[in-house]
């Protein structure tokens, strides 16, 4: 195979397997969150003096990535910023990933429904006595214990009968009580027998939420078997042991089962993310509450019974399974709690016994160990002990006497105190460290602690590393900021439109610029087309195999590499054109030389995009740094594509096919070349052209400076930005082309800055009076649409974003409340309590009025016996009874609620009133809460209180106070503003002077470099002008019927100004590479040599700038909101790059006492008006 066989071959096998890796492109690649929806959370993290900050957010990080994405298999990246910033962002589920979610949560209804026994249905049974009969079946030992239910039942019946009778007639009422209680007692354990037939959701969730991996298989003397080849036999995981043991007692619900897990499967596959923003925040809000416990041993139990404690555990779980001394604690890692594999599986097999060993107490529940630890206040420190706060200031690494490494702690001056008095009077017993509800390590205590510690032992690094993360979760608090000092969420329609658009933009502006190519140069086009296919899956490819992540901007710098490389491929034509029609060369000569006189210009103008792509990668935020990784990779494979692959494949054409002749449209139809081959006397020109772009650069600046800060992006200045859709029109109502709700852009933006008017004592309500409304996508001629951006200006006042933000929110929310489909956040009496205890209530009466103590509500307590009811009052705004569960069983899938799942759950609506909506509200609402595990009728109270009462109370507050979501908020304090601004204004300077710098080296003359850069400067005036001037065109008829809205700089916009500077670069270092190669070896360029050089670059100039106006065109008209800003500033920029390349930089090159053509005309003409005077 000869070498020309062997690189088509190579380009083909490539091209192939970067086809089959990357599509579906929507599917293959890594979506950032502007592309499918997401939210970034910009956190500050205090820092300690003198700390390495580098270190610090590595270890906060990690603390992070623990808390909220410990299994790895959330798509959530976290992403440090500067010195003391953290950027976390994650993808919100799209509506794909929320019908599989309903799909699940409804097919596992479904199977516990059907594999037992309905607790209300029951209930029903037992009132009409008949329970045996319905519901015995052909069991007879399961129809016996329905049998002792009924008479249970009766009993209970009677005596709370005969209880109410002897209060009536005044008597002594002890011993009916007594009766009752005994008969209560009897009721619940003969319910327990039957009520457990039927498989529980929270069980199933649990054994769901088991690790997957295999474990290796045992003989029955405990040795690992191995296989042929010497490995483990790998046998079941705990999630299928869990998965087993189900499906063996319920065999007949097997094809329900295998439907649940199924379905599971599915959601399982595709879930990413958590359901909501909100969700993430609280999670980093709750994130490091650090415990220490003593644990309880077989010498000294503190008056618990461990195998009664291991028997309720096994029964009940572990929240019902609690002493008013002690509860069970999960391990949160085994393997750090064993040297060998083969001690980390027996401690998995067998946690009681492994715990005993070192006078512990363990046991095992659904497949993971749990140590019993003290709940006491004198045998813990938590941050409600004696009711200081206290915290961890610092975990480091340290060393023991004896050399060995060890884990040094400090805790501030309040934890040294209570460390101490936990301590001294518990040395030679085992103190548990509890992060989060988990048990990390339980080292034993030496010795009294005061305000420093050291855990010593023979450790290895990973253990080193995992105790040291553990104690500094304990200092997370201290360091994280309470609330994000930035954030941004798009919503996954917006996500999924804008993908849509990228990708059709993309794709149209690559279709377009082929089109072209074929159409100028024929058959050479059809080989450069087929150079930008290798191209473009080059590029996608490339990004697929970093697993860098594709951004909106990041599709607009695909397409712009599309127009980068078709310019290469117009310097080469251009070139071989010239050779085959100038110098009369033959084809392959005129190939070779083409590429070799060409390779200069397409050289330098990647060094000029590289440099841009550099900046954008070391100082933008996210998305735009998206925009950098994908132009710089787009950069390189157009290098290397435009000029080997179209190298090769004219090698194709001359070698294998044997042509001698190349047709373009130039060499067809020669009219076409002398057009595109002016002969202007660019200098003769220059001074009127100089000063015409002078008064424009005047006018442009006063543009901007009437603009004034007006110019600028939220987030740029500090503010809030808010995307809101309206919901579907009714009938009669004034619609879009999907049916969503036409409001004016103008009407929006008065009822918000009404807002402003409305409130002018309040610092942040008042800065809406100078708020804007921008119309998002399609708009009428009048200016109506259904999605509006607003701009709102953070107050000058309040440097905390937390505070400002939902505040801002909230109003807008309720001033559109008729218009969008949205919920506010509700308030509620007795939020702010320190204690649930007043509202919450054991359910033990036969209605739930009983049970509350109040008249009126008398519905049975039924299944409900024994649970909690949850009492709230005043809410405001009201809540319907449906959305108020729907948001409790969201919460209840959240990684911080999950061991409340499964848990049976109603809602009472009391106070009703009438909603905008039509539909009813309530003002009051009354909660039921049911867990199999937890019993108020079997359970200690304090363990009711903590496990049922307490944890639901909690659920149901964070619930009621969460509001919908919109389209998209972002919001940005005036420290990130000014940190984004400053990054900017580096990234332009240091472009300037980068570029400066390098035309200066690469064609040694300051002259050359300081006239490049005046006209970049230029360029940077115009299009700043055009975005100053966008605002006064946007509200006529004439910005309605181009698009144009009121743009304004932000990050994006950022990006194209930087990618006009890599244009312009690019156009004038073509022209200057002319000039270089005109002017030979002379150190000047005469006045004939700088025309000539603009004049033969005048072709290219034009069909680059063609192209490049068309990509701008297509970005500008398709891509959407996310892209017109740049699709605008790209087009200007494309304009007057193109004029200030010649205009500007090329014709201030020439410098006329330089040239010795100039000084020899000049002084003929002097001799000759010499000789013209009179003697």
């Amino acid at each position: 195979m000869n070498r020309l066989a062997l690189q088509v071959s190579l380009i083909v096998v490539m091209t192939a397997g970067l086809m089959w890796s990357v599509w579906p492109l929507n599917k293959s690649l890594r979506l950032g969150k502007d592309l499918r929806g997401g939210v970034s959370l910009v956190y500050s993290v205090k820092m300690p003096a003198n700390a390495n900050s580098e270190a610090v957010l590595k270890q906060v990080i990690d603390v992070l990535k623990q808390r909220v994405n410990p299994t790895g298999v959330l798509d959530i990246s976290f992403v440090p910023q500067g010195r003391d910033r953290i950027e976390v962002v994650m993808p919100l589920p799209g509506d794909d990933i929320r019908l599989k979610q309903v799909s699940f949560r409804q097919s596992l209804a479904d199977l516990v429904k059907r594999s037992g026994i309905d607790a209300g249905e029951l209930n029903q049974s037992l009132e009409a006595g008949n329970a045996a009969d319905r519901f015995g079946g052909t069991d007879a030992a399961f129809k016996e214990k329905i049998t002792k239910l009924q008479a249970a039942f009766n009993e209970s019946k009677n005596a709370r009968a005969a209880l109410d009778a002897a209060t009536k007639s005044g008597g002594d009422v002890s011993a009916a009580e007594n009766t009752l209680a005994k008969a209560d007692i009897a009721l619940e354990a003969q319910m327990t027998g039957v009520a457990t037939k039927g498989l529980s959701e929270s069980r199933l969730l649990r054994v769901l939420a088991l690790d997957k991996t295999p474990r290796p298989m045992r003989d029955a003397a405990g040795t690992i078997e191995m296989n042929e080849n010497g490995n483990p036999k790998m046998g079941l995981s705990d999630r299928d042991r869990g998965l087993q043991s189900i499906r063996s007692e319920f065999p007949g619900s097997t094809k329900d089962f295998d439907a649940t897990l199924a379905t599971f499967s599915e959601y399982e596959s595709v879930r990413t993310s958590l359901d909501d923003p909100e969700d993430l925040k609280r999670l980093f809000r709750g994130a490091g509450v650090l415990d220490f416990r003593i644990a309880l041993s077989n010498r000294m139990p503190e008056g618990v019974n461990p195998d009664q404690m291991r028997k309720e555990l096994s029964e009940r779980g572990p929240a019902g399974a609690q002493s008013s001394v002690a509860a069970w604690y999960p391990i949160n890692d085994p393997k750090q709690w064993g040297e060998t594999p083969a001690q980390v599986d027996a401690l998995l097999r067998d946690p009681a016994n492994f715990f005993a060993n070192r006078d512990l107490i363990g046991a095992s529940y659904d497949g993971k160990p749990y140590l019993l630890l003290s709940t006491t206040p004198e045998k813990t420190l938590t941050h409600s002990t004696g009711g200081r706060s206290w915290s961890m200031v610092q975990a480091s690494r340290g060393s023991d006497e004896l050399g060995r490494t060890s884990v040094s702690f400090r805790l501030d001056q309040n934890g040294g105190q209570e460390m101490g008095r936990l301590t001294g009077p518990n040395i030679g017993r085992a103190m548990a460290i509890v992060l989060d509800g988990q048990v990390y390590t339980a080292p034993n205590l030496q010795s009294r602690i005061g305000g420093s510690g050291q855990i010593t032992g023979s450790f290895d690094e990973e253990e080193i590393k995992y105790l040291i993360r553990v104690l500094s979760a304990g200092a997370l608090e201290g360091q994280l900021s309470a609330e994000p000092v930035s954030m941004s969420v798009l919503g996954p329609s917006l996500g999924s439109d804008n993908l849509q658009r990228g990708l059709l933009a993309v794709a149209l502006s690559t279709l377009v610029l082929a089109i072209v190519k074929i159409l100028y140069y024929l058959v050479a086009g059809g080989i450069a087309d087929l150079s930008l296919i290798v191209n473009a899956f080059v590029i996608f490819g490339v990004m697929k195999f970093m697993d860098a992540t594709f951004t909106l901007p990041g599709l607009a710098g695909v397409a712009l590499s599309m127009a980068i490389a078709v310019d290469a491929n117009v310097l080469i034509y251009e070139r071989i054109r010239e050779e085959l029609m100038i110098n009369k060369e033959p084809l392959k000569n005129a190939v070779r030389l083409g590429f070799q006189r060409a390779f200069a210009a397409i050289f330098d103008g990647n060094i000029a995009n590289l440099i841009i792509c550099t900046m954008l990668i070391l100082f933008a935020g996210t998305e735009v740094k998206g925009f950098g990784v994908t132009m710089a990779v787009g950069v390189i494979a157009t290098f290397i594509t435009g000029l080997w692959v179209t190298r090769v494949f004219l090698s194709v054409w001359t070698n294998w096919l044997g042509q001698k002749k190349l047709p373009m449209l130039a060499i067809v139809f020669p009219g076409v070349a002398r057009t595109l081959l002016p002969s202007i006397d660019w200098i003769r020109i220059r001074r009127p052209l100089v000063i015409g772009s002078f008064i424009v650069s005047i006018v442009c600046l006063g543009g901007i400076v009437y603009r004034g800060s007006d110019i600028f992006e939220t987030e740029f200045r500090g503010g809030v930005s808010i995307t809101m859709t309206t919901r579907l029109a009714k009938q009669g109502e004034a619609a879009n082309a999907t049916g969503h709700l036409l409001l004016s852009r103008a009407e929006v933006e008065k009822r918000v800055q009404d807002i402003g008017e409305q409130n002018p004592n309040d610092p942040i309500l008042r800065e809406l009076t100078a708020s804007t409304a921008l119309t998002v996508g399609d708009q009428t001629s009048d200016f109506k649409a259904a999605t509006f951006q607003l701009k709102i200006p953070n107050p000058t006042t309040i440097d905390d974003e937390s505070k400002i933000t939902p505040v801002v929110t909230n109003a807008v929310v309720k001033a559109f409340l008729n218009e969008m489909d949205a919920r506010l956040p509700s308030k509620f009496k007795g939020e702010a309590d320190a204690s649930h205890a007043k509202h919450t209530f054991q359910l033990e009466r036969d209605t739930v009025g009983a049970s509350i103590g109040r008249a009126g509500i008398d519905r049975p307590v039924g299944n409900y016996r024994g649970g909690v009811a949850l009492v709230i009052d005043e809410i405001d705004p009201p809540v319907t009874t449906d959305d108020l569960k729907q948001r409790m069983a969201r919460l209840r899938n959240q990684p911080d609620f999950s061991a409340q799942a499964g848990r049976e759950c109603d809602v009472i609506g009391m106070d009703p009133i009438k909603l905008a909506s039509g539909e009813t509200g309530f003002r009051s609402v009354i909660v039921l809460v049911s867990d199999s595990s937890i019993s108020s009728l079997k359970s200690a109270f304090e363990a009711w209180d903590a496990s049922l009462a307490a944890s639901e109370w909690k659920l149901l507050a964070t619930a009621i106070g969460q509001g919908t979501t919109l389209d998209q908020v972002s919001s940005f304090s005036p420290s990130v503003a000014r940190s984004l601004v400053a990054n900017a204004t580096v990234a332009v300077a240091f472009s300037l002077l980068l570029m400066l710098g390098y035309i200066w080296v690469r064609f040694g003359s300051f002259r050359f470099s300081f006239s490049t850069v005046l006209a970049l400067v230029f360029n940077m005036i115009v299009c700043l002008g055009a975005l100053a001037f966008s605002g006064m065109i946007s509200h006529t008829s004439l910005g309605a019927a181009l698009s144009i809205s009121d743009f304004r700089i932000d990050l994006n916009v950022v990006a194209g100004l930087l990618t006009v500077l890599g244009y312009g670069l690019n156009d004038t270092v073509v022209i200057l590479d002319r000039v270089r190669e005109n002017r030979g070896k002379a150190h000047y360029a005469t006045r004939s040599v700088v025309n000539a050089s603009i004049n033969q670059s005048f072709g290219r100039t034009v069909l680059t700038g063609g192209n490049s106006l068309a990509t701008a065109l297509i970005l500008f008209g398709l891509g959407g909101a996310g892209l017109r800003p740049f699709g605008y500033v790209y087009f200007v920029g494309v304009l007057v790059s193109t004029f200030s390349s010649v205009a500007i930089a090329a014709t201030l090159v020439y410098v006329r006492r330089e040239d010795p053509t100039a000084q020899e005309k000049s002084e003929s003409d002097s001799r000759a008006n010499t000789n013209a005077l009179p003697a």
